[in-house]
């Protein structure tokens, strides 16, 4: 397999996307040096068989850079993988859900992708249903503004409402044509907005519930004495 240091949509060669994926190091957004510096010191413990990268179709224009959480090698990730490249997208893929959520949710990832797409079937036969629910309830008051997609053969149809927010903006039944891989992309971006203003309103809510709480009495103000003489005392 062709090892190669990660490249930036600018950097990368105007080419057809290829059944090949690349191994490379965990993606780094262009950043002034001294920033790279320090990605690349912190990602030195996230080994590069963990990554995969595809590039965008020939005479595509990049426009957005997209993360799936699969197995780059299965037929769905392969499918989704090159009709998401055939879009614009160019698009990374993690095998390993540590690597991928911990990327997700530090601050230079929230602002790295624009796309999440979630193979559920493979996360699956590797990790409990009850810690791949925490984490994606982690992810998503973590990083609001990312877009995000389950994909599972699982699912009886695709899901585009906004009943399972706090989870995934949309749910597609793979596998997946184009038409409704398009649909669902549309579908979580709008839904991903509406998510945004509910977390936003229940951070709001919580604020002020807790400044509420701060502001009662407690067992140690009644405690204090009214003279500074005067010492309180229990029975």
């Amino acid at each position: 397999m062709l090892k190669a240091p990660f490249l930036s949509p600018s950097e990368a060669p105007d080419e057809p996307i290829s059944l090949d994926f690349w191994t490379v190091p965990r993606p780094i957004s262009p950043e002034p040096r001294e920033r790279c510096d320090a990605c690349l010191r912190e990602s030195a413990n996230i080994t590069t068989s963990n990554w995969r990268h595809i590039l965008r179709r020939q005479n595509t224009l990049s426009i957005e850079r997209s993360f799936m959480i699969a197995d780059p090698h299965a037929s769905v990730s392969r499918q989704l993988a090159g009709e998401l490249a055939g879009l614009g997208y160019d698009v990374d893929i993690c095998d390993d859900s540590d690597a991928a959520f911990g990327s997700l949710t530090d601050q230079l990832g929230a602002c790295r992708w624009s796309l999440l797409l979630i193979d559920l079937d493979f996360l699956q036969n590797s990790v409990w249903s009850d810690e791949i629910v925490g984490d994606l309830l982690e992810l998503r008051q973590s990083v609001r503004d990312l877009p995000c997609i389950l994909v599972s053969d699982d699912f009886g149809r695709d899901d585009r409402g906004t009943g399972g927010l706090p989870i995934a903006d949309a749910r597609l039944r793979a596998p997946a044509t184009l038409g409704r891989l398009k649909d669902a992309i549309r579908e979580a971006q709008t839904n991903n907005l509406i998510w945004q203003r509910r977390a936003d309103r229940g951070r709001v809510e919580a604020d002020i519930e807790h400044g509420s709480r701060s502001a009662m009495p407690n067992d140690d103000r009644l405690d204090v004495p009214t003279n500074r003489t005067e010492i309180p005392t229990r029975n």
